[in-house]
Order: C-alpha cells, then sequence, then structure tokens
C-alpha cells in the first residue's frame, strides 16, 4: 500500500491553538509534521506538540490500519483526549457540577473529526459488540 499523509490545521476557537488532523500510514512522514511523534505503529493516538511557538493538539488516525477500523468510539476516545489536554493547558479543572467546558471541546472536536473524514472520504466504522 502507499504511503500518504492528508492533513487538516484549524485553529481551536475560544481557547488557543491549533488543532491538527492526520490521517497517515507512514510513521516518517507524520514526523515530519509532528517532530516528537515516537509511536512504533500508527492507528489513533493524540499528541501535543509545538506548532508555530504556541502548542498544538494533534490527532492521528490510520484509517488503513489492518489490525482496527477506526470507529466512531476511537474518534469519541480520541476527542476526550485533546481536550483533556486543552484543560490542562488552559487549567480548567473539571467540575460535575459544570462539565460543560468539556462537553463544548468534545463536542466541536468530534464535529471536527468528521468534516476531516467527509472531506477525505475516509470510512468511520461501527463496531458491533
Amino acid at each position: 500500500m502507499k504511503k500518504h499523509l492528508t492533513k487538516k490545521e484549524i485553529k481551536i476557537p475560544i481557547y488557543t491553538g491549533t488543532l491538527l488532523l492526520i490521517d497517515s500510514n507512514s510513521k516518517k512522514k507524520v514526523k515530519k509534521e509532528v517532530k516528537n511523534f515516537d509511536k512504533h505503529e500508527i492507528y489513533a493516538t493524540s499528541v501535543l506538540f509545538e506548532h508555530k511557538s504556541k502548542t498544538g493538539y494533534g490527532i492521528v488516525f490510520n484509517f488503513d490500519y489492518k489490525h482496527a477500523k477506526i470507529s466512531h468510539g476511537v474518534i469519541a476516545h480520541e476527542a476526550y483526549h485533546i481536550s483533556s489536554f486543552i484543560a490542562e493547558e488552559h487549567r480548567i479543572q473539571w467540575d460535575p457540577a459544570n462539565d460543560e467546558p468539556f462537553a463544548y471541546l468534545i463536542n466541536w472536536i468530534v464535529d471536527q473529526i468528521y468534516l476531516f473524514t467527509k472531506e477525505n472520504n475516509l470510512k468511520v466504522h461501527l463496531e458491533k459488540y
């Protein structure tokens, strides 16, 4: 299978920073975009990185991964990690009496991921349990 990398950079509203979404089956190509990327294999992972002297938040997917498909649950899982990174960076404390900041972030991140998948014709799978 040919090595590829597709990416999209999105300015994060309200909070500062950039969300970087990547679909790739090439660790070498991902390392050119995310210098501190150190995963052995690419499936789905969230990373913090430096982007134009500011903190960047990245999710690297491999929609061609041979051992597992990217599911709706995987997207939610990675969106949660990114929302936690953003919250930590902005010193937002999780509060069960007011979880709106996390709900907003997860909602926005998931929407951005689905737009990315639609724009790039990437298939998200529904897991059958």
